[in-house]
């Protein structure tokens, strides 16, 4: 499961990075990763993607 996780992690970051490299040249524009982690796998992968992509983090907590 942690294979799985890394790798969707490593993906997206690849994805969000290109996205931002052509984004440079016309604008700078903030990016958010928002998550909800009841086991902690996904907040894992929500900050090493946040630490990748140059973005903010966001926890999203039941009320």
């Amino acid at each position: 499961m942690k294979i799985v996780s890394f790798v969707c992690t490593a993906l997206m970051a690849f994805s969000l990075t290109a996205c931002a490299q052509k984004q440079e040249k016309k604008e700078m524009k903030k990016v958010l990763v928002a998550y909800f982690s009841a086991s902690g796998v996904t907040k894992s992968a929500a900050e090493q993607l946040a630490a990748v992509a140059g973005a903010d983090l966001h926890e999203i907590k039941p009320a």
